[in-house]
């Protein structure tokens, strides 16, 4: 169902056709046997500007329609005939409200889960400015007297005029209209305005600067023209902001509570060139996945064409639709208008209604776009192995990269940011193998197919605790969903400790059957802390009676100390006490190795063989003298 005006050789009327899926008018069913119906509402020009569908079907078309010199609030309810609904404003299926101004005008119109319907638009009844305008009909076309006490509610925002354009009704029911206002500090300058309602009409205090808000984005000629609310209740209003030059795109998307949000563009403000010229975005919606369809008209340098631009919810252009998120199209011959609303059907493609001129006059122009994805989705995953690792050994990783559709992707590339700590990069399964940081070229992955290639790297001898290698994936043929473009993924790796034994005996020389005192020192040059210490010793047969001290036992024979933990840099201290065999004498060999429960490094310093040589012990003998 597509709501406009046309002319009736003397003034405008309502017009309201409806269309078959092919896009062929139902002459059948509609307005038989056009497929559209022509309305006088007022006794002078009538223009409809915005239309819902009730749950039964019924049609509200609302806009305004002009007496002798006013223009007033103007609603009309059809039958799914295209017949007026002479219960609605009973007996007319009409009903004109005059909120005291010469210029009330609707140009966004929504029903409520009651069937109530809510119009915004403007009106001028302080004669002096305009302010935005907010009327609720009962189901009958009567003005509900609990919004506000008389169903209409006016609000001034800025110093001057505010326009309503759009509305749109939460799921809690309230009612929030976007639009822009104009304020006169430094000269008449526009901006986007939001304002939103309690469901009786009064202003919600927890929205922006009670209830109303104001947004600039730097520069003149900001007029917002439609909004709609995502299904987190994230509310997007879209119009046009003067560049400096020319009109572009501007989109901001608000918090509920009426703050920017700043995942959208960075500060919530999207602004998007179409063409070198004149862009301005009339109508917004969202699509099932969030992303979201912008609708306008762009100037091509001699005329207006259609204008889509699909923005993914970072506010990014959406690289799937399109032409780089963007679709140009000249409907007619001449001047293509986009209307004030855009429709999402169930299977996703998108109706945009408009005006084309054909030369002469202009007629209704509906187009039809297909809104599933032209790009692929490409998901990258990666594993690693071992994990944990320990430092001074390989790390490897294994990359996958599906195409989950639903086109082929071609030029697929992934470059991997390797972290701090490893070297030596090497790939399997890419077309090239460089090291520092790998891009992988795997060329075209067809639909629901994967590549995978792998990665490995050395573990630096002084890394430990937890890294990670990030990957990102990219091709040269458009990308939708980048969310899952990315993968990341953590390794643990456990240091290495490099420990040194140094044995000292005294004394050396020794004499045999002298007692002997062997000092140790096991110290730990790093990196990380050693855990676990145990030294072993095998001592020469010669030290008898060998005993421990510093240790946490003490055996006799091949004594067996254990020092727990040394940390980097520390050392631990024991002792070996012995008695030197009597008969003992030449160089003996002591023998210690130095281990740990945690990872070493740099064994060759683990073991020491200590030499101590020991002097025969003399003996004198004295005989006393014999004299003959």
């Amino acid at each position: 169902v597509v709501a406009g005006h046309g002319h009736n050789g003397s003034n405008f009327d309502y017009v309201v056709a409806r269309y078959n899926s092919d896009g062929s008018l139902d002459t059948t069913s509609f307005g038989s046997p056009n497929g559209f119906v022509m309305t006088p509402i007022g006794s002078s020009h009538d223009r409809a500007y915005a239309v819902a569908l009730q749950s039964d079907g019924k049609i509200i078309v609302a806009g305004y329609a002009r007496g002798t010199s006013n223009n007033d609030f103007a609603i009309a309810r059809y039958n799914t005939d295209g017949s007026l609904d002479t219960t609605f404003g009973s007996p007319n299926g009409f009903v004109i409200t005059d909120l005291g101004g010469t210029q009330d005008q609707v140009y966004g119109v929504a029903i409520q889960s009651d069937g109530k319907i809510v119009a915004a638009g403007y009106s001028n009844n302080s004669g002096v400015n305009y302010d935005v305008a907010v009327v609720r009909y009962n189901a009958d076309g009567t003005l509900d007297t609990s919004f506000d006490g008389d169903g209409i509610v006016t609000t001034a925002v800025r110093d001057k005029d505010d326009f309503g354009y759009g509305i749109a009704l939460q799921s809690d029911g309230k009612i929030v209209v976007a639009g822009y206002g104009t304020i006169t500090t430094a000269g008449l300058h526009d901006d986007f305005i939001v304002v939103r309602y309690n469901i009786d009409g009064s202003l919600d205090t927890a929205f922006g600067t009670g209830g109303k808000v104001v947004t600039d984005f730097g520069l003149r000629n900001e007029h917002a023209n439609a909004l709609a609310i995502r299904s987190d209740g994230k509310i997007a209003v879209v119009g046009n902001f003067h560049n400096g030059t020319y009109l572009d795109f501007a989109v901001a998307l608000y918090n509920t509570d009426g703050s920017l949000d700043t995942s959208f563009g960075g500060d919530g403000l999207v602004t998007t060139s179409v063409a070198a010229t004149n862009d301005s975005a009339q109508a917004v919606a969202f699509q099932a996945d969030n992303t979201m369809i912008v609708a306008g008209n762009s100037y091509n340098g001699t005329d207006y064409d259609f204008a889509l631009a699909r923005y993914a919810t970072d506010g990014s252009l959406d690289a799937g639709f399109g032409t780089g998120g963007l679709a140009v199209v000249p409907v007619g011959g001449g001047i293509d208008l986009v209307g004030y609303t855009v429709a999402i059907q169930s299977d996703g493609k998108i109706v945009v209604p408009g005006q084309s001129h054909n030369g002469t006059n202009s007629d209704f122009a509906v187009a039809r776009f297909d809104g599933t994805a032209q790009g692929s989705d490409l998901l990258i995953a990666m594993t690693d192995s071992p994990d944990p690792v320990t430092a001074g050994n390989q790390l490897t990783y294994v990359i996958s990269v599906t195409n989950q559709g639903p086109v082929t992707a071609t030029g697929v590339t992934v470059t991997n940011t390797l972290p701090s700590g490893v070297s030596s990069a090497s790939t399997i399964g890419c077309a090239e193998d460089p090291g520092g940081a790998p891009v992988c070229t795997l060329g075209s992955i067809a639909v629901n197919n994967s590549a995978v290639y792998t990665i490995t790297v050395d573990v630096n001898l002084d890394t430990m605790g937890a890294i990670t290698n990030t990957a990102q994936v990219g091709a040269s043929s458009p990308l939708v969903n980048t969310s899952d473009d990315s993968a990341a993924e953590p390794t643990t790796v456990n240091g290495v400790s490099d420990l040194t034994v140094v044995m000292a005996d005294m004394p050396d020389p020794v004499t045999a059957g002298d007692a002997l005192t062997c000092v140790i020192t096991v110290t730990n040059q790093g990196p990380a802390p050693a855990t676990g210490v145990v030294v072993t010793g095998t001592l020469p047969s010669a030290f008898q009676g060998a005993a421990t001290t510093g240790c946490t036992e003490d055996p006799s024979g091949s004594p067996i100390c254990s020092l727990g933990s040394i940390s980097p840099g520390n050392s631990a201290v024991y002792t070996v006490s012995a008695t030197v065999d009597i008969t003992a004498s030449g160089i003996v060999t002591s023998t210690l190795q130095v281990g740990a429960s945690s990872a070493l490094t740099n064994t060759e310093n683990d073991t020491i063989n200590e030499p101590t040589t020991v002097n025969k012990r003399m003996y004198y003998y004295l005989f006393p003298e014999v004299r003959n």
